[in-house]
């Protein structure tokens, strides 16, 4: 498997659900209390829940885009964290991630990790959330996928079209400074009776 692979499929399968905009009071803890919870930490819990994923990825010119298909089960860690847990597969192999996602209220940005079966990299993001309050794009630096010397830089965006429906698109960066597509994906809510 190659690092664009890699990198792409980490990109595609990062898991968002849904809920409500919950908003949470900022408090401050007394000693030996629970942190502060910050209405972004109150954000997050539109990410629990269990997913489908389905995405097409740019390989490049004269080669067939690669499509991925998985599942995502995405859990909330106490008030201040969600972990997202993720089985995917593409016609090169099946592979696994898992990724984090919390809010940093003194950087006051959404702050991440991003690890997998694929590559030996921990993967590190910051981001913030748009004006409407429904996309998240998360940022990072890593290796470059083409194999090249050095790192690149890297974007995720998720958008919630609604409480069950996500579109995410993953970015690279050129030299010119400019982002190009690399990856477009949907994200379903998987329903259960009850």
């Amino acid at each position: 498997m190659t690092s664009l692979d890699s990198f792409v499929l980490r990109a595609t399968l990062v898991v968002f659900a849904s809920g409500g905009l919950a908003r949470a009071q900022e408090t401050t803890p007394a000693p030996g209390t629970s942190p502060s919870i910050h209405e972004s930490h109150a954000w997050l819990e539109r990410f629990a829940g269990k997913w489908t994923t389905s995405s097409e990825s740019n390989m490049g010119p004269d080669q067939p885009p690669m499509e991925c298909t998985g599942t995502m089960e995405s859990k909330m860690l106490g008030s201040l964290w969600v972990t997202n847990r993720m089985d995917g597969k593409m016609d090169q192999g099946s592979f696994q991630a898992i990724q984090t996602i919390g809010f940093d209220p003194e950087k006051k940005r959404f702050v991440g990790t991003w690890t997998d079966t694929m590559m030996p990299y921990l993967w590190v993001y910051e981001g913030t959330l748009d004006s409407t309050g429904n996309r998240l794009t998360l940022e990072t630096e890593g290796p470059d996928y083409t194999g090249g010397a050095g790192t690149k830089f890297y974007r995720d965006s998720y958008e919630f079209l609604s409480d069950d429906r996500i579109i995410s698109k993953s970015e690279i960066k050129d030299d010119g400074g400019n982002w190009n597509v690399m990856m477009k994906g949907t994200l379903i809510r998987v329903k259960t009776e009850d």
